[in-house]
């Protein structure tokens, strides 16, 4: 009896280390897709790179509108306060995270509106200027990473953004 019980406590053992390894596999092939996206991206000419300071990865914007005459380099800082209307698409699928919503919010700390808050969008934001509309791709890296996030942002999603910046508050 006792070796009936180790024999079924072993092969549930197996079968649990197989279960992981399969889920794995579906993992590093999700990675594998949005890293393809974002090579395919990099070398398509459409959008500009941008690597802020010494970020490891770059997100990459195409400007839809610039900022009036009077904005050029009025840019805000790490720690402004910006009244911003935001959409927010998963890259490779389309599915809407988050409609043209206009929000205010801190570029660097903790509000309300943290679902859309990246380190892609903070560094995008850095870049504006008050009255620019960009579309920026972030990795997956500068976006919510390896982890599902809410549930309707899977791990290793690209996301893009399209941003209007309406002004700094403070």
């Amino acid at each position: 009896m006792n070796r009936l019980k180790y024999i079924l406590l072993l092969l549930s053992v197996v079968v649990g280390i197989s279960a992981c390894s399969n889920q794995q596999k579906i993992l590093t092939q999700q990675e594998k897709d949005s890293n393809a996206f974002i090579k395919k991206i990099a070398e398509g000419g459409e959008y500009t790179p941008y690597r802020f300071l010494n970020e490891d990865y770059l997100i990459y914007y195409k400007e839809i509108k610039n900022a009036p005459e009077e904005n050029r380099d009025v840019r805000p800082l790490q720690n402004s306060k910006v009244r911003v209307i935001i959409a927010m698409e998963n890259a490779q699928t389309r599915q809407v995270l988050l409609s043209g919503s206009e929000q205010v919010i801190t570029i660097f700390g903790v509000d309300q509106n943290a679902r859309s808050m990246t380190r892609g969008l903070q560094i995008a934001l850095q870049c504006m200027e008050v009255g620019d509309e960009w579309e920026v791709i972030v990795p997956w890296q500068l976006g919510y990473g390896s982890y599902t996030y809410l549930r309707d942002i899977p791990a290793y999603t690209n996301l893009k953004y399209h941003l209007t910046l309406l002004e700094i508050i403070q």
